[in-house]
């Protein structure tokens, strides 16, 4: 099966500043209510409040290393692959570039996935349900807002189902045992359907 090239409305780069603005906006909001917030909020919730802070720095790394990117490294058909394992996101980019992507980006962190897709706009977004810094399901949240047309597939372990992150964002959830190209296989698919 060949990758059907269809452009979405407005180039990557356009999508990608209107995306950055609209996130950085919403943190704002939330970073500006949480300090009217603080002399009342409990130690847990200042905890949760520098862990946010914590992964929008790495986010904010993210998005500026992938904006110094040249403009020929984001051309055609992008995937990011958000996964631990570098041995599967090796075998997935390998096989997503056989199927015709030009850009594959392999990261390990949930907070640089988001910054990365914030930056590129894939196509595609590969993301298993255990990360650092974020959830796979919080990752999806974030892409599916303010990255509306990547697609993005989810892969779990035992401990989530394949549902749970659907219901997230994800266009398909697939359990850890399903190979390397058929994931890729079912990207495509999903991509010229």
């Amino acid at each position: 099966m060949t990758l059907q090239v269809e452009r979405k409305p407005g180039t990557r780069e356009t999508r990608g500043a209107r995306a950055i603005e609209a996130w950085r906006a919403h943190h704002d909001e939330d970073r500006d209510s949480a300090l009217l917030m603080a002399p009342t909020a409990s130690r847990e919730s200042r905890m949760d409040d520098d862990r946010r802070a914590e992964v929008r720095a790495r986010q904010e790394e993210a998005v500026a290393a992938h904006l110094a990117a040249p403009a020929s490294e984001r051309t055609g058909r992008t995937a990011v692959v958000a996964h631990r394992s570098s041995w599967f996101a090796g075998r997935v980019q390998a096989e997503l570039s056989a199927l015709g992507f030009e850009t594959v980006l392999h990261v390990e962190d949930g907070a640089d996935a988001v910054g990365v897709c914030l930056a590129t706009q894939p196509d595609l977004l590969v993301v298993e349900d255990v990360l650092s810094r974020m959830t796979g399901a919080e990752v999806l949240g974030e892409v599916r807002t303010y990255c509306p047309s990547t697609v993005c597939i989810a892969q779990v372990g035992t401990g989530t189902t394949p549902a749970a992150l659907v219901e997230a964002g994800a266009h398909a959830g697939l359990s850890r045992s399903v190979r390397p190209a058929d994931l890729a296989q079912r990207a495509v698919t999903l991509l010229n359907a």
